[in-house]
C-alpha cells in the first residue's frame, strides 16, 4: 500500500462487533442467510441500525440481504454525529477506510463534487470520522457482499435542521445526475434508546407510520415535536427528500425490532428498524 495514502483505522472492532475476522465472517454469513428477505426491485436507499451486532443481527441481515446481487459502484453511507456538535456535512479526508477484511476505497471524485456543490456546509474533516461508529458498523457487511468491487462515500451529518437536509438531498440528486455511477445510499439510524417497553413500542410505531407517509416535512415535524425518536433522523429526512426529487416514493419497513425480544428486559429497551426505498 502507498504510504502516502490516508487510512481511517478501525475504532470499534472487538467492542461493537467481533474482532476476530473468522468469527466475523461466520456472523455475517449467518446473518445474511438466516434473515434474508425477498428483495424489492431496483432499490436506491435503506435505513440500517448502527447498534452492537449482538443486539441487531436480524435487522442488519434483513437490510443487507436487499442489496446482494445489485449493481452498485458507490455506497454512500450517512451517519449522525455523536461526539462534537456542528452545523454541516462532513466528508472523509481519507483515501481508504479500514475494515476487518481489508481497506475500502473512498470515492474521492464524488466527495469532491459534493464539496464543490457547497463548500461552506459540505467540507472535509478527519476528526469526526475517526470517532464515529455509525459508518464503521456498515463496512463489514458492505465488504463481505461486494469485496473491493465498490467504493464508499462516508458522510457525517451534524446538527439536524431543514436547511441541511434539503441541501444534502439536492447535492445527492445532482451527484446522481452528473457522475455516471450506480449510487446506493445507506443511512445509519437507531430508534428509541433505554426506555420502558411501552414507550419504545409507541415511539417506534410512530416512526414507522411517519416513514410510510413518505413526507419529509411531516416526518421532520414529528421528530421536532418528540412524537418519534431517531438517532440519525437527519439522514432519514434527507433520503425522503431525495426520493421526492427522484419521484421514487416507495418505502417498505422490513423489520421493526426491540431488545426486549432477546434480553427479556422491559425496563431498559432500545429499538431498531430496517427499511428499503425504491
Amino acid at each position: 500500500m502507498n504510504k502516502n495514502l490516508k487510512v481511517r483505522p478501525l475504532s470499534y472492532n472487538g467492542v461493537l462487533y467481533p474482532d476476530d475476522s473468522k468469527k466475523l465472517d461466520e456472523y455475517l454469513s449467518n446473518s445474511l442467510t438466516h434473515y434474508r428477505e425477498e428483495s424489492v426491485k431496483n432499490p436506491y436507499a435503506m435505513i440500517v441500525p448502527y447498534a452492537n451486532y449482538k443486539y441487531a443481527k436480524d435487522v442488519y441481515g434483513i437490510s443487507y440481504s436487499q442489496i446482494i446481487g445489485e449493481s452498485i459502484d458507490t455506497v454512500v453511507i450517512i451517519a449522525p454525529v455523536h461526539k462534537i456538535a456542528f452545523e454541516g456535512i462532513i466528508l472523509p479526508d481519507y483515501d481508504l477506510f479500514n475494515t476487518p477484511f481489508g481497506e475500502m476505497e473512498v470515492d474521492k471524485e464524488s466527495a469532491k463534487f459534493l464539496n464543490k456543490y457547497n463548500s461552506q456546509y459540505i467540507y472535509y474533516d478527519k476528526k469526526y470520522h475517526l470517532q464515529e461508529s455509525g459508518i464503521e458498523m456498515q463496512l463489514p457487511y458492505i465488504h463481505f457482499i461486494f469485496k473491493n468491487k465498490v467504493k464508499i462515500l462516508p458522510i457525517i451529518i451534524g446538527i439536524s435542521n431543514t436547511k441541511i437536509t434539503i441541501m444534502l438531498s439536492k447535492a445527492l440528486f445532482e451527484l446522481n445526475k452528473k457522475i455516471k455511477r450506480n449510487f446506493f445510499i445507506i443511512t445509519a439510524a437507531n430508534l428509541s434508546k433505554d426506555l420502558k417497553y411501552d414507550e419504545v413500542i409507541r415511539y417506534d410505531e410512530n416512526f414507522k407510520n411517519a416513514l410510510l407517509s413518505f413526507n419529509a416535512d411531516f416526518f421532520s415535524e414529528q421528530l421536532a415535536m418528540n412524537q418519534i425518536i431517531a438517532y440519525g433522523g437527519a439522514g432519514v429526512i434527507s433520503i425522503l427528500r431525495y426520493g421526492e426529487l427522484l419521484n421514487r416514493k416507495n418505502v417498505k419497513v422490513l423489520k421493526l425490532f426491540n431488545t426486549s425480544d432477546i434480553l427479556d428486559d422491559k425496563l431498559k429497551v432500545s429499538g431498531y428498524i430496517s427499511a428499503v426505498f425504491w
